[in-house]
């Protein structure tokens, strides 16, 4: 039986668009833990900020913490896959690192709440920007919703700002995490 070129064509495009969906959802899949990893550390943080400010070692801590659970759960999965962007990524850390260091050197934040939001809209645009270029529509939308939400707790609940961040927040990462593990 011979295939015309038609149903050919047809056929060539129905793999290339199986192929995609099957990378965006192992990128969604590969994201899932990091995502519920950092909800539940953000819940932990905004709450202890909340509730016990003076602690001023919470974050530094969760962030090591965080880092560190971020590489470990990187390094599981890369055992699953041939290559390692562990170098890549730990540059791209310090790079950011050195961006807030330098940002809060110029530009220091005055109020807790402004350092509450800005780390929150700093991850969202990265979300986004990942969404974007790796076109997994719901890491954009996760990054959206993030960064829409900080501003309106920022801005129209600033007496509970930062159990806003925990809940919405924190809890908005765990449950973007669940739902990214959908198909």
């Amino acid at each position: 039986m011979t295939v015309q070129p038609e149903e050919a064509a047809g056929r060539l495009h129905d793999l290339a668009a199986t192929q995609k969906r099957s990378a965006t959802l192992f990128r969604y899949q590969q994201s899932s833990p990091h995502l519920i990893l950092w909800g539940v550390l953000w819940i932990a943080g905004y709450t202890a900020s909340f509730f016990v400010p003076k602690v001023w070692f919470t974050w530094p801590l969760l962030c090591v913490v965080g880092v560190a659970l971020n590489f470990w759960i990187g390094r599981a999965q890369s055992r699953a896959r041939e290559t390692s962007h562990s170098g890549q990524y730990g540059a791209s850390l310090l790079t950011v690192v050195l961006f807030v260091a330098g940002l809060f050197t110029i530009l220091p934040p005055h109020t807790g709440n402004q350092a509450g939001a800005f780390f929150p809209l700093l991850v969202a645009m990265f979300y986004a920007l990942q969404g974007i270029w790796s076109h997994t529509v719901r890491i954009a939308v996760l990054g959206f919703a993030l960064g829409a939400l900080t501003i309106t707790g920022y801005l129209l609940l600033p007496h509970i700002f930062l159990l806003w961040m925990a809940a919405v927040g924190g809890g908005g990462l765990i449950l973007g995490g669940f739902w990214l593990r959908t198909v």
